[in-house]
């Protein structure tokens, strides 16, 4: 599966369960923004809100996709604010684990950022990953298999 759903229909651009297409969640500028570089040319792309914990706000997770002619993915991940908020909050560390859980990349957010993204990756067909968010001590870790 991808994204939670069967790699042929998640290429060709289903939205999986629990996310929903980029369109419904963005307004057309911040539409442009959740899709600069390559997300316009992308197979696949979706966005799920996450909240981080009681009393602590939500965020926008956005993934876009696209099949490269080696057969592998080359995959963006990127957290936005809430709709109801300009900024992500400071100091939300996002990373990207391994199927081992160990981290590959990772970013924090300072103040006044808009969204923070981990460089473009690739990976290959039935690869696990792991994209973790944290704010102080709440921790919310999504899976992916390519």
């Amino acid at each position: 599966t991808l994204f939670g759903g069967p790699l042929g229909t998640a290429v060709g651009g289903a939205i999986a369960a629990g996310f929903l297409s980029l369109e419904s969640l963005f307004s057309e500028s911040a539409l442009r923004t959740a899709l600069s570089q390559r997300g316009e040319q992308a197979e696949g792309r979706q966005a799920k809100d996450i909240l981080l914990g009681t009393n602590k706000p939500s965020v926008r997770l956005v993934l876009v996709w696209k099949l490269q002619a080696d057969g592998n993915l080359a995959i963006q991940a990127k957290l936005f604010p809430s709709t109801h908020e300009s900024y992500l909050p400071s100091n939300i560390q996002f990373s990207l684990l391994s199927n081992e859980r160990e981290v590959l990349r990772s970013i924090v957010s300072e103040e006044n950022n808009n969204y923070i993204q981990i460089p473009e990756f690739s990976c290959p067909i039935a690869y696990t990953f792991y994209l973790e968010i944290q704010l102080d001590t709440e921790k919310i870790i999504e899976i992916f298999t390519t």
